[in-house]
């Protein structure tokens, strides 16, 4: 029996020698028990050159095998390989497979691959744009470092799993990649703060796709250089610190799907201007210490949906000549929600609205002008706008609404409440001229207020113009 097991030990090496052969000038590898093939690494010191095609069988001893994988250090250092092609049949890239392949410039991930294993690509610089099928779901540790200025995820339902090893962040998957242009297609899986795209001074577009649900955390974290972000209206949560510190960011459109923004999502950036699209549901802010948009130099929001959370509070650095526009699909203003805002000059708060909170607006030094398009006079606080200056500012209310404004505190706080015209949208009283206390019936008459009929107005410009209260 010993000398059974001796002779086969002794034969063992030269059974896994006979498992490589070479095919039309590329190594394959047996996987054993199976009738299928990788391709390998050559067992000289000889490197590939020109343009190669892979096909999708290849034959040996008179037996057809399947070319499944491109095995780890196949075609590493191979400086002058101009071109692969690789079958559909391939499932898995493998460690280092192509890593410093200086010569490629294009490169076709096939449509059936699974996994791209660890440095892959690494050092390949000359690769500038790589497509990621749906079809994998995990990618190795800088599989693509130090190449690709143009990075398109497939969409694709299930999650691509990006691995990090020693929990340092110069192991990701796109380490030290110059990328220029973002096209995330898929939710990532990734470990934390180890994010796959931050640090990327050289980012400057990202759009994020239908099927992506979740913006992960630090994801785009200290990009500087992005200027543009496309947000689908499939996307629900957007996780701590994912735009943070994108200086070169100045405006930010949250849609409607968009549910939760987590913890100093966008601290430090350049965002100027931010739209909250209207929607029915809760935007849940995480403003636990900090608010998301603390330190962002905001000029003009758009309101779009009730939210939790005092998000623009103190924190916000409103600049004079800022606006606030309370969107008609909001019914409630929380407490303390723009508190400090002290260069917050413009408030338009829409149709719907029923509810203010205690100082919502207070302490805003600035306020000139208010408008408030609810016809029937929300709840309010007697400090809504405690240590605000409305006593110098102008509210402008709906024409049928003016005498219960006039009694109700504190609107009739205001130096002056006037009438606006127009039909019952926000948008209408935005683009709508601030017309003064003088009303002119048809007979002549001076009046404070409109009545129901034909009125005519003079507006600040010295224009008149004629409406019809009904």
């Amino acid at each position: 029996m010993r000398k059974i097991i001796f002779s086969f030990l002794l034969l063992f090496p030269m059974v896994m020698e006979a498992q490589s052969f070479i095919y039309d000038g590329v190594y394959y590898s047996i996987k054993l028990f199976t009738k299928t093939v990788g391709v390998a690494t050559s067992n000289s010191t000889k490197f590939y050159k020109g343009h190669i095609t892979i096909p999708e069988t290849v034959v040996y001893n008179d037996k057809t095998y399947t070319v499944v994988s491109v095995d780890n250090g196949a075609f590493s250092g191979s400086e002058e390989l101009l071109s692969v092609t690789l079958p559909n049949t391939i499932t898995n890239i493998g460690d280092r497979a192509f890593s410093g392949c200086y010569g490629l410039t294009d490169f076709v991930i096939p449509q059936n691959v699974k996994v791209i294993g660890e440095q892959a690509f690494y050092g390949s610089k000359n690769i500038k744009e790589i497509r990621i099928p749906k079809s994998v779901i995990s990618i190795g540790c800088r599989a693509f470092s130090d190449c690709l200025e143009k990075l398109v995820l497939e969409d694709g339902k299930e999650p691509l799993k990006l691995i990090t090893y020693y929990s340092i962040n110069d192991n990701t998957p796109f380490h030290i990649c110059p990328l220029e242009y973002i096209y995330l297609g898929r939710n990532l899986d990734y470990t934390n703060e180890y994010a796959p795209f931050r640090d990327n001074p050289k980012l400057s577009n990202v759009v994020i796709g239908d099927s992506v649900s979740e913006i992960g955390p630090y994801l785009f974290n200290e990009c500087t250089g992005l200027t543009e972000v496309n947000i689908s209206n499939n996307v629900k949560l957007i996780r701590n610190y994912a735009f943070r510190g994108c200086s070169g960011l100045s405006k930010i459109d949250i849609p409607k799907s968009v549910d939760y923004i987590g913890l100093n999502v966008f601290y430090g950036s350049n965002i100027k201007e931010i739209e909250i699209e209207d929607g029915e549901s809760v935007l849940t802010f995480e403003s636990f210490l900090h608010s998301p948009f603390t330190s962002c130099p905001v000029e003009k929001i758009h309101l779009g949906r009730n939210v939790v959370g005092n998000i623009f509070s103190s924190e916000v650095p409103f600049t004079k000549s800022n606006e606030v526009v309370i969107g008609d699909s909001v019914t409630s203003i929380n407490d303390n929600l723009f508190k400090r805002c002290e260069g917050l000059s413009k408030i338009v708060i829409g149709m719907n609205v029923t509810n203010i909170g205690n100082e919502s607006f207070g302490e805003c030094n600035a306020i000139s002008n208010v408008y408030c398009y609810a016809s029937n006079v929300p709840n309010t606080s007697i400090n809504t706008f405690k240590d605000s200056p409305i006593s110098q500012a102008s509210l402008y209310v709906p024409y049928l609404s003016l005498e219960q404004y006039r009694a109700t505190k504190p609107w009739s706080d205001f130096k002056s409440v006037n009438g606006v015209s127009g039909e019952s949208s926000v948008d209408a009283i935005l683009s709508s001229k601030e017309f003064t206390d003088l009303y002119i019936s048809l007979d002549g008459k001076k009046k404070n207020y409109p009545s129901q009929g034909i009125n005519i107005i003079r507006s600040n410009s010295g224009t008149f113009k004629k409406i019809l209260i009904k």
